[in-house]
């Protein structure tokens, strides 16, 4: 007894290439692949439109790094006091930040430093390089 194969009968269980399967998948899906291709312009659009409120946009021409509008703080010690100016500033960073030093560390100071008595501590200690604060 032998068994007879059935014919396919209808389109999708033919045998097809994979160009003819595709066209076939994006003519009978068309309006979908529309669909997703206007929402996807669409939220583009509103990010682009969001981020420029949020000035992240500027300065983006000329190749120079972009953020949110933060301050920066500078801190610098003159005369043995921390000073400090503010900036605005658009940087990556995005968010306040402060730099230079944060207290009066005498590691930090500047080469030429000198304060009140490091003459007479040099001195007490037989001229010793290792208390020459001057």
């Amino acid at each position: 007894m032998s068994k007879q194969i059935a014919e396919p009968s209808d389109e999708a269980s033919e045998t097809t290439s994979v160009p003819q399967r595709v066209k076939s998948l994006i003519q009978r899906n068309k309006k979908v692949i529309v669909g997703v291709g206007a929402a996807a312009a669409l939220l583009g659009y509103a990010l682009l439109k969001h981020a420029a409120e949020q000035h992240i946009t500027e300065g983006i021409e000329s190749g120079e790094p972009t953020g949110r509008l933060h301050d920066r703080a500078v801190n610098s010690i003159v005369n043995g006091e921390i000073t400090q100016e503010v900036f605005t500033c658009r940087c990556a960073e995005g968010e306040d930040h402060l730099e230079g030093p944060d207290s009066v560390d005498y590691e930090e100071e500047p080469e030429g430093y000198s304060f009140a008595g490091a003459e007479e501590i040099w001195l007490s200690s037989g001229m010793d390089e290792d208390y020459d604060f001057r």
